[in-house]
């Protein structure tokens, strides 16, 4: 008989020699030893015939494989056996094994993946069993970066259990050509005591960061880009890629004849490829177009914020920027035009390189009248940077003045900010400002109001050119006492108010005071002339509302001084 880690007892019965066993029956057990358990399927009854034995049946006294169990083996005597006369004893034959007892495991895992798979878990369960001392693959679980990303930190897991040094966790990583990880592999093996495990945790940590791929191509290039001197220049130019991208240049002056080229350049290990290029003296104005090709280079160029691959660099010499004024009126003489000379292709930071501030004189054997005092300045010809060359003259007004009868002055001031590749003449036409033709205008009729007494009126007479549409600005100047009482002290432009009412016809008429956008506004200056009164500087501008002022409208106004607080 086989019985391996487990034991069978004995069991005796008295009887009478000669007599039969009658109705005793024998039942045996079957013991595990520690740390194993039995099962009533794991024996086998290979006894075979034996006198005075009827039968034997195998059965659990528990639940079989459980600890605590044991196989009882129950033998069925023969009731007719006749006792013999001496001890006998019946052997038979139970062959089986106990088992290991098997315990279990049971937990949950919970994951946190960025820009890797599988997507983040959690708590999903696991569980596995096995014997003492034995160890068992629990499971592998994988994280896997995207296509274009790698885990810049390992990816890790946090273990919590009161049996933490049952576990044993490995990570076994792939790696990519630059020794990213791409892919990290957990295997989670447990090896079992002689106790059930449940309620352990593991968090696992797979964080992904996306990486640059470099395109093998050509990425930039650097090249001064500044107009050249007539004399010619040298200058470097360094063209910039991955190491084994291919470029070819081609450059040409504006009669197309090569000035330089390079075909099918390799640029080194370290990145770039320098070089010099060689632009020629001329005697005049040229210009050199340069075409870049090869890797990459129609991707990387020509876009947003990208370098051109066809650009030109231009040849120039000084250019002479000149403001003019002209008339068609024959009887009219202008004094010379003013002009600067500058370097092509420049911008000018000089306060006075650029200057063309200039007082034109104006004269005619006829009388001079002037028909709009201020020179509308978009009227200045020739000054668009994008249809002249690049050139931008700065101007700030055009002003005329009468100095007699025949002769005006023009105020002009202005200067040059860009200076582009062409010669530049910026031409302002007179005829709609000067005249020689008698200057139809209506009288402006000025009174006062008594609201302070106005010791002294400048300029009470004025007229507004029939046929203007433009602003016509009307200086006045007063003397009045002196408010001691203002928050300046009188002299303060805060401590008075020019009120101005007027009667003008038709309606259409806009009169504003100084900057003032309704019709009263404070004086332009305040001058105390210490003899208890200060004089008062002021303007009204008057411009047609719509359409042209006509020789039939009427303008009277009335002009009153009010201090501040009241009248």
């Amino acid at each position: 008989m086989a019985l391996n880690n487990c034991s069978i007892n004995s069991q005796s019965l008295t009887k009478t020699g000669g007599g039969v066993i009658g109705s005793d029956n024998v039942q045996l057990v079957i013991t595990p030893n520690a740390g194993y358990v039995v099962s009533s399927s794991d024996f086998t009854n290979n006894t075979g015939v034996i006198a005075g034995i009827s039968s034997i049946t195998l059965s659990d006294s528990g639940t079989a494989g459980t600890i605590g169990n044991t196989v009882l083996v129950n033998v069925d005597l023969d009731d007719t056996y006749v006792m013999p006369l001496n001890d006998t004893e019946l052997v038979i034959d139970i062959d089986g094994d106990a088992a290991l007892i098997t315990y279990t495991l049971s937990g949950t895992y919970s994951s946190t993946v960025s820009n890797a798979s599988p997507a983040s878990e959690t708590d999903t369960s696991y569980t596995d069993s096995g014997n003492n001392g034995s160890e068992e693959t629990v499971f592998i679980k994988t994280f896997t970066a995207d296509s274009g990303y790698y885990f810049p930190e390992a990816p890790s897991y946090i273990l919590t259990s009161n049996n933490s040094s049952q576990y044993n966790i490995t990570r076994q990583d792939t790696l990519d050509g630059e020794n990213r990880i791409t892919a990290s592999i957990f295997t989670v093996n447990f090896t079992f005591s002689n106790s059930n495990v449940s309620g352990d945790t593991i968090e696992f940590n797979a964080v992904a960061e996306e990486y640059f791929t470099e395109t093998t191509g050509i990425t930039s290039y650097s090249l001064l880009t500044n107009n050249i001197d007539l004399v010619g220049t040298v200058r470097n130019m360094t063209v910039f890629g991955t190491p084994g991208a291919t470029f070819s240049l081609a450059v040409t002056n504006e009669n197309s004849d090569s000035v330089f080229s390079l075909t099918n350049i390799t640029i080194p290990a370290f990145g770039s490829y320098s070089f010099l290029i060689l632009f020629p003296s001329v005697s005049s104005d040229d210009s050199y177009d340069f075409v870049l090709t090869g890797t990459q280079v129609s991707t990387n160029f020509g876009g947003p914020g990208e370098q051109p691959h066809t650009f030109t660099i231009t040849q120039a010499g000084d250019k002479t920027i000149t403001v003019d004024l002209q008339t068609a009126d024959s009887a009219i003489n202008i004094s010379s035009p003013v002009s600067v000379t500058l370097p092509a292709s420049t911008t000018v930071t000089s306060d006075t390189a650029g200057n063309l501030t200039n007082t034109f004189t104006i004269t005619s054997t006829s009388t001079l009248n002037i028909i709009d005092q201020f020179g509308n300045i978009e009227d200045f010809t020739n000054n668009d940077p994008l249809t002249n060359g690049g050139t931008f003259i700065d101007i700030d007004s055009l002003i005329f003045l009468s100095e007699s009868a025949t002769e005006i002055s023009a105020f002009f001031v202005g200067s040059v900010d860009t200076v582009g590749t062409s010669n530049v003449t910026s031409v302002f036409d007179i005829d709609n400002y000067i005249s020689t033709a008698a200057v139809s205008t209506i009288p402006i009729t000025v009174t006062y109001l008594d609201i302070e007494n106005l010791t002294s009126v400048s300029e009470p007479t004025l007229t507004l050119p029939v046929g203007s549409t433009l602003p016509n600005k009307k200086n006045f100047t007063v003397t009045c006492n002196k408010n001691t009482g203002g928050p300046g002290g009188g002299t303060d432009t805060g401590d008075y108010g020019i009120t101005v009412t007027s009667n003008i016809s038709p309606a259409d008429i806009i009169t504003r005071v100084g900057t003032s956008t309704g019709a009263d506004g404070p004086p332009n200056s305040v001058t105390d002339l210490y003899n208890g009164s200060v004089e008062l500087q002021f303007s009204v501008f008057f411009q047609a509302d719509s359409g042209a002022i006509e020789a039939s409208d009427d303008c009277d106004i009335n002009i009153g001084v009010l201090f501040t607080g009241g009248l």
